[in-house]
């Protein structure tokens, strides 16, 4: 889950301005949502590699039938 937040957040400015919601934000933000599904997936995924290796899942060993 905190990958998929972070990786919406840089382009929340750019949609509220698209959206009419505020007048102004730095051009950064515009161009960022013009490439919001690319910066989004690529943040996410840096995010969600980043947190699984610093806390990996501890094998459980399963026993035979």
């Amino acid at each position: 889950m905190a990958a998929l937040v972070i990786g919406i957040l840089p382009n929340i400015p750019g949609f509220m301005h698209a959206a009419g919601f505020v007048d102004s934000v730095p051009a950064i933000f515009d161009t960022l949502y013009a490439y919001a599904w690319f910066v989004g997936l690529i943040i996410a995924s840096v995010v969600y590699l980043l947190l699984s290796n610093k806390a990996p899942v501890a094998m459980q060993a399963r026993s035979a039938p």
